[in-house]
């Protein structure tokens, strides 16, 4: 009982709970993602090679039934399936992007696989 008060793992998730900043470290980029309260969200990319800054702006949603983020347009794939750069990742594709969300002692966390995972700040 302790630990599940703990982790929250049973309270439903809130938009604004969301809300925030979350980074994300690769060998080749970090990535600022920032979810603001009313459902935009804008994601700065850089590249440490070039130490470059790529941003991209779009909208999110919540679907807290299957604990979903989902980002409406211009999210930017930054890895492929194997970890590397995506060619042409700062051009977004017209597509929705899907990330599972979960909260682990109080902290969230969007996506699942290890090479791609925002944790909040």
């Amino acid at each position: 009982m302790i630990l599940d008060l703990l982790s929250g793992c049973c309270k439903p998730i809130s938009n604004s709970e969301l809300a925030g900043s979350y980074w994300a470290k690769y060998a080749q980029a970090s990535e600022k993602l920032i979810l603001s309260s009313d459902g935009h969200f804008t994601q700065e990319v850089t590249l440490k090679s070039t130490k470059n800054i790529i941003v991209a702006t779009g909208t999110w949603t919540f679907d807290s039934n299957d604990k979903e983020i989902v980002f409406n347009e211009n999210f930017m794939l930054v890895l492929n399936g194997v970890g590397e750069l995506t060619k042409d990742f700062q051009h977004p594709k017209p597509r929705i992007v899907i990330f599972p969300v979960a909260r682990s002692f109080g902290h969230f966390q969007i996506g699942s696989s290890p090479s791609i995972e925002y944790r909040k700040e």
